[in-house]
């Protein structure tokens, strides 16, 4: 019986009645390259040695999250990290305007829970690029908010409804900030941002989402 790995990174666990799971991780794959036979549905994914930053690289080019480094001498340990596994996650920087802020929860009842960012589309309309509510530690927040409050506004900035766990106070967009990203969903939404820091160098004018953004 063979047993493969049920994540998305190739590897035998058991064989022929014999967990395997001590072998070095060289040797299970090397069973396993033996095993398979590769057809569309599934490809035999092998080690790409000295050359990892180029192929952390292409990976992220091509859209994937990031990558997994195995050390090939290493047994598989069940139900725990370490550090045979290292992940590298992408992440990508974009400059997003402020328009609107919902309001915190908890320690952060007196300041606010994330921000409503936003783009200019190529028309000069601002588009909904998501909400922002991590990557801000406490002097961040503290002096944020009486920059945020000295430019609400009554009507909402951007259209259409957007999703919120509490009512949007809207602001003029005159602020811009540096958020950090994994990539840009199909509608158009930011994915796992977090705030990085101000942008008072940058127009809001300046952030337009063009072809070369969402590409990336």
């Amino acid at each position: 019986m063979i047993r493969l790995y049920h994540g998305t990174h190739d590897d035998l666990l058991h064989l022929n009645g014999k967990d395997v799971i001590k072998d070095q991780l060289g040797i299970r794959k090397n069973s396993l390259r033996g095993l398979i036979e590769e057809c569309p549905h599934l490809l035999y994914g092998d080690h790409v040695e000295r050359e990892g930053l180029q192929y952390y690289s292409e990976a992220l080019k091509l859209g994937f999250e990031g990558t997994v480094g195995k050390e090939k001498h290493s047994p598989y340990l069940l139900g725990t990290r370490s550090s045979f596994w290292i992940k590298s996650k992408g992440s990508r920087t974009l400059d997003a305007i402020v328009v609107g802020y919902i309001q915190g929860e908890g320690i952060r009842k007196t300041t606010f829970g994330s921000l409503v960012m936003a783009m200019y589309n190529h028309q000069g309309e601002l588009v909904h690029m998501g909400n922002v509510g991590g990557g801000f530690n406490d002097k961040t927040l503290v002096m944020l908010k009486p920059m945020l409050e000295k430019l609400v506004v009554k009507k909402p900035i951007i259209p259409g409804p957007v999703e919120a766990p509490s009512p949007i106070t809207w602001v003029k967009p005159k602020i811009v900030c540096e958020i950090i990203y994994a990539n840009i969903t199909a509608d158009r939404k930011l994915r796992f941002p977090r705030f990085n820091r101000l942008r008072t160098d940058k127009k809001p004018e300046e952030c337009v989402l063009d072809e070369d953004i969402l590409s990336r």
